[in-house]
């Protein structure tokens, strides 16, 4: 599911989340671009979107792409047995030049698809501490297991925002402080 397609409530409750973590103008790292790559760039984000598929490279201007392949992980057998997920997750030997001297104010997972799975973002947490996190696809299991995980390795607090009447959901990653200014806001608007 991406953000913009959806023309709902959860376009709100994720653009709103994304502002109270990172205002405009911030360096966002996306993996898994689509039409919120747009979104962001129209928002005012420098977005950098890591992408496995040629056929969304490159599709919106302003978007920093990397195309990453997907390939086998290093730790393949340990992300299997602990999350029973896929094998696979972008080469990191494709982003990490890329990335390497920028920082980023926020992280925005909403790839790769289902069918490859997320949990390789796993083995790379070390990068992005202290960043912000908001995680698409939540109500899945397996993304739902990856994000508790997250959390207890980050050691910080997660919140789940149920949206589409419980159809979709977003996982936000932040320290606690960051998180109650995310709800005030939430709160705000209801």
């Amino acid at each position: 599911m991406s953000f913009i397609d959806e023309k709902s409530v959860f376009l709100s409750y994720a653009y709103d989340s994304i502002k109270e973590l990172a205002p405009p103008g911030s360096n966002v790292l996306e993996f898994g671009s689509g039409s919120s790559s747009k979104e962001l760039v129209d928002l005012g984000y420098n977005v950098t979107a890591v992408e496995h598929d040629p056929e969304w490279m490159n599709r919106y201007e302003g978007v920093n792409y990397i195309h990453a392949p997907i390939v086998d992980l290093p730790y393949s057998r340990f992300i299997n047995t602990y999350f029973n997920l896929y094998k696979t997750w972008y080469d990191m030997d494709k982003i990490l030049p890329c990335i390497k001297d920028k920082k980023f104010d926020l992280i925005l997972i909403d790839g790769p698809p289902a069918h490859i799975g997320r949990a390789g973002f796993f083995l790379y947490i070390e990068l992005f501490k202290g960043i912000p996190i908001v995680m698409d696809d939540v109500q899945r299991d397996v993304e739902q297991r990856l994000f508790f995980s997250l959390t207890r390795v980050i050691q910080t607090q997660g919140l789940i925002l149920p949206v589409s009447n419980g159809i979709a959901a977003i996982g936000v990653i932040a320290e606690p402080s960051r998180l109650f200014m995310v709800l005030d806001k939430l709160k705000e608007k209801q």
